[in-house]
């Protein structure tokens, strides 16, 4: 998944850069000035990174968990509730991207 994230052509992903591989986490910087894409970014991400395993003629996806902020780390990171809802999701980017600035005037 991480692979084809990197090697994608497709403008959403054109603008993410993949940072680091840290045992199963990704951590990817993406311009928060368009949170729209944004969103379209992380779903797509998500969408690469839930990959079905068949086992046993059995399928299943181990799920992706999204986190998003400015600060690696837990108190840093907040952890979207449901990636796949893009309205949700647009509405908690807009409040973490307004909290960032809100904290930089405040600094």
């Amino acid at each position: 998944g991480m692979c084809d994230i990197y090697e994608s052509d497709d403008p959403i992903l054109r603008p993410c850069e993949l940072l680091a591989n840290v045992h199963d986490s990704l951590l990817s910087q993406y311009p928060d000035n368009n949170i729209e894409a944004l969103a379209d970014c992380i779903q797509m991400q998500k969408k690469v990174l839930d990959i079905p395993i068949t086992l046993n003629n059995r399928q299943f996806t181990i799920g992706t968990d999204v986190k998003v902020g400015y600060n690696w780390g837990e108190r840093g990171m907040v952890k979207i509730k449901n990636p796949d809802d893009r309205s949700g999701l647009i509405k908690q980017l807009e409040e973490i991207v307004r909290g960032n600035r809100d904290n930089r005037q405040t600094t």
